[in-house]
């Protein structure tokens, strides 16, 4: 079995933080089944579509547990919530009242 690592806001987006493992850095766990629904052949694919990673289950318990270097994920812009932008280190940032979007 694989695992995918995805952000806060895609498992929020697939309703799935309240069943599934959380990371030390944030993020979640999920199972191969959850991406059933997600377009795509193969699981690399279904994944990357969610801007996730597969792991395998030693690696999804070290994300888990913590690790010094943990797998890089991003949000998709379709899973992010309204008004908040993805800056390139993969982090998200709400734009203040006086920014132009």
């Amino acid at each position: 079995m694989a695992y995918i690592k995805v952000t806060k806001f895609v498992a929020e987006a697939l309703n799935l933080t309240a069943t599934r493992n959380q990371t030390a850095d944030g993020n979640y766990i999920l199972w191969q089944a959850d991406l059933s629904n997600i377009p795509g052949d193969l699981l690399t694919d279904r994944a990357t579509a969610v801007g996730g990673a597969v792991l395998t289950p030693n690696k999804a318990k070290q994300e888990i547990d913590g690790t010094a270097a943990p797998v890089e994920v991003t949000t998709p812009a379709k899973y992010l919530p309204s008004g908040e932008v993805q800056v390139p280190d993969g982090t998200v940032d709400e734009p203040s009242n006086n920014e132009i979007v």
